[in-house]
């Protein structure tokens, strides 16, 4: 919409507590407000997040956590009154001017490895999102329009590692093997036109991501690289 304001304001503190030798933990809470203005529209919507992980330092290059946290989502202006073709598929989306701001509460767990510049990461994680802000497409056909759903459930794993390769590997050069691949499930509960509840996959969410690639750095300075990213 031209002429359309959305501004984003917030405020945050973090802090880092050193309990021993190995343990930590790392909080933060944040205060965001959301106002938008358009010739549809004009409403706003702020919340106070945060989260709270705790740390254990398994020996000097290994370590483990458990966290959780809230997250806050105001719809944005593609949301409120956006007109997008489905992967270009011809099925328009319309967004909706009425929509409420998106909550998120994640759990979560995981491990890292660090030696020198090599690094191996592993996490899972369960979310549960409140008043998802899910496209919804009638059924048999027809165009769509971005609602908020009831609820939503996220749960998966992610893995990460960036390992050099000793054999090219010199004084002031590193070839490297890096990457991520991550597997999340999907389930939301999205009202439809009918009265009924349906349940389906978050339409935003990618099941499967990942990226392969090999990099080269020289001196710290300078570095090149090609990748493959692939998602499902």
């Amino acid at each position: 919409t031209d002429g359309a304001k959305y501004n984003t304001y917030a405020a945050y503190l973090q802090d880092m507590w050193r309990i021993d030798d190995r343990w930590s933990l790392l909080s933060g809470l944040r205060y965001t407000h959301v106002e938008w203005d358009f010739d549809v529209a004009s409403n706003s919507a702020d919340d106070v997040t945060g989260g709270l992980r705790a740390s254990y330092l398994i020996r000097d290059d290994m370590q483990a956590f458990v966290g959780v946290s809230k997250s806050f989502r105001a719809p944005n202006l593609v949301d409120l009154d956006g007109a997008t073709d489905r992967a270009s598929s011809g099925t328009i989306n319309f967004g909706n001017p009425n929509l409420d701001p998106e909550y998120g509460y994640t759990v979560e767990s995981g491990w890292n490895y660090t030696s020198g510049r090599d690094t191996l990461a592993a996490s899972v994680f369960y979310t549960y999102l409140d008043n998802v802000i899910q496209t919804v497409y009638p059924v048999p056909s027809g165009p769509g329009e971005t609602g908020n759903g009831e609820s939503a459930v996220l749960r998966g794993f992610e893995l990460q590692w960036d390992f050099g390769l000793p054999v090219l590997n010199g004084k002031d050069r590193r070839w490297a093997l890096f990457g991520s691949v991550s597997l999340t499930d999907t389930e939301a509960k999205v009202p439809q036109s009918d009265g009924s509840i349906d349940t389906q996959p978050i339409s935003r969410a990618n099941r499967l991501f990942g990226k392969w690639g090999i990099r080269f750095e020289a001196e710290r300075n300078w570095r090149a690289s090609v990748q493959v990213r692939f998602h499902d």
